[in-house]
């Protein structure tokens, strides 16, 4: 997502000063002879569109097997850091990987490294919403257990901003307004949104992550529009679908709903209580103008102005997004006797008009007449 596009060179976890290139592990040119793994020496292409430069699981595992290759041999550094510590492969984040991986690869044709890595347009079929801060370890196992529950396979794309834009013409991608950007383009086209979570919702408190939850929550109102969460907890991908996933339909449709619960119910309930206390209107932005620009852009008015303090379209994405997470977690929230008064009114404020929900295979029994209540 764009939290991390227009992050100011210096600010903690940039891409920092300029590296010695002697430093940086530069990937093969252009036309030297495609790899095995598809992330060296791969002839690439030319996409013009943004929202054809999607990446596919496959090509995002051979990233992931090219970071730990390249941090065995050489000693990566957080880009700007304060104090210099070394990178573990399984630590590495987007920023980390587009300072010392992207930018040097693609800095001879400066085009994105989608465009390095395919050999034709990848068209979008997920959009992916996240936090740059992520371990990138984490970021790649949640796309892959997505697209296993979803049925995908490794030719799925899921359309990441770090590797869809032009690292060197961000500001042609970025264009001139949020509605005319790459992320709006490709979120136009997409089938559903995958919204990654760090372990802190910290996402949520970026700018960009709102507007791309603004217009999934938009879109979701009109038309079939996915919305899927996932988060990386207890060594393993967490995810919560939107609806009855691909994976869960074996067999009679009788258990379909019992494999969804057996599936989502290790998702951190905590993380689900922190996404439902964001606030839009709150967001920050590493460069002011976004911010500006973007709120204006939720709010319907001229991208330039000062955007209002509270709108009632701030109110529709805070509710709608706090309402999605407290249907998606109520049954996980009576697992664990959470209160349930948050849970209650968070629902009842948004514009939810109907609620299904099945409590089987819940464990919680109720203890008597008027047991199952808010607290």
């Amino acid at each position: 997502m764009g939290s991390g596009a227009s992050r100011k060179p210096n600010e903690p976890g940039s891409t920092g000063p300029d590296l010695d290139s002697a430093d940086i592990p530069i990937l093969p040119a252009a036309d030297a002879e495609p790899s095995k793994d598809g992330s060296e020496g791969c002839a690439g292409c030319s996409i013009p569109d943004a929202e054809d430069r999607a990446i596919t699981v496959q090509q995002l595992q051979e990233l992931v097997k090219h970071i730990e290759a390249q941090i065995k041999k050489e000693v990566w550094v957080a880009p700007g850091a304060v104090k210099p510590v070394k990178l573990k492969a399984k630590s590495v984040n987007l920023y980390d990987v587009v300072a010392r991986l992207v930018k040097p690869a693609t800095e001879a044709r400066r085009c994105s490294y989608v465009e390095l890595v395919a050999v034709g347009p990848q068209r979008t079929r997920w959009f992916v919403s996240h936090w740059w801060g992520e371990p990138v370890f984490h970021f790649v196992s949640c796309v892959v257990k997505h697209s296993e529950q979803r049925r995908l396979g490794l030719d799925s794309t899921y359309w990441v901003c770090a590797y869809a834009n032009n690292q060197w013409d961000l500001a042609y991608d970025l264009a001139a307004t949020p509605a005319e950007s790459s992320f709006r383009r490709a979120l136009d086209v997409a089938d559903g949104t995958l919204s990654i979570l760090d372990d802190a919702a910290i996402a949520y408190s970026r700018v960009w992550c709102n507007y791309e939850m603004f217009v999934t929550l938009e879109k979701a109102q009109v038309t079939s529009h996915l919305f899927d969460i996932y988060t990386f907890h207890q060594h393993q991908p967490r995810g919560i679908t939107d609806g009855i996933s691909e994976g869960d339909k074996r067999g009679s449709s009788w258990w379909w709903e019992d494999r969804k619960w057996n599936r989502e119910k290790n998702f951190p309930v905590k993380l689900a209580e922190a996404a439902m206390r964001a606030q839009v209107q709150c967001a920050e932005a590493s460069v002011d103008k976004d911010r500006i620009s973007i709120l204006n852009a939720i709010v319907g008015a001229d991208v330039n102005q000062t955007p209002p303090l509270e709108h009632e379209r701030y109110d529709f994405v805070n509710s709608t997004l706090h309402a999605r997470f407290a249907l998606a977690t109520l049954k996980l929230a009576v697992e664990n006797e959470l209160p349930l008064e948050n849970y209650i009114r968070v629902i009842s404020r948004s514009h939810t008009s109907r609620v299904d929900l099945s409590f089987r295979q819940c464990s919680w029994q109720p203890a008597g007449p008027g047991a199952f209540r808010s607290q």
